[in-house]
């Protein structure tokens, strides 16, 4: 059966809109990763803090790679940022605990947009095999 011009066209149109969804997935995805590996390397930090004295020199990030010299003060409990710029102060524990939540939370999104893009590249895949047969005949 020979598909009419409009028909090939909406096919197309609706490959295209598919490959797009798909990039903006996959740079969701990377954002969403880095995301995770941010928070990974603060949990490493919580758990760095630990092995410091009180009263050790330290240098404090302020961040693009600059720092400043400083003594740890407080080696019990962090202040975190809880959202709206509200900071609470947290024990050390309760900051990991909530860093673990943040992680695990971030990995099923991860996992749920992963499925999305096999689900997607099927797709394409699909509409992909309809215009190379349109394209052959």
């Amino acid at each position: 059966m020979k598909i009419d011009n409009e028909s090939l066209q909406k096919i197309y149109l609706e490959f295209q809109i598919l490959s797009q969804q798909l990039n903006q997935l996959q740079q969701q995805i990377n954002s969403i990763t880095g995301s995770i590996i941010e928070l990974k390397s603060l949990e490493n930090s919580l758990e760095e803090i630990k092995k410091i004295k009180k009263e050790d020199s330290i240098l404090i990030p302020l961040g693009n790679n600059l720092f400043i010299k400083g003594k740890l003060e407080n080696d019990k409990e962090v202040i975190m940022g809880v959202g709206s710029k509200v900071l609470v102060k947290r024990g050390l524990s309760d900051a990991k605990t909530m860093i673990d939540k943040q992680i695990r939370e971030l990995d099923v999104i991860n996992l749920q947009m992963e499925h999305e893009v096999i689900h997607l590249k099927s797709q394409l895949k699909n509409l992909q095999k309809e215009l190379s047969k349109e394209g052959t005949k």
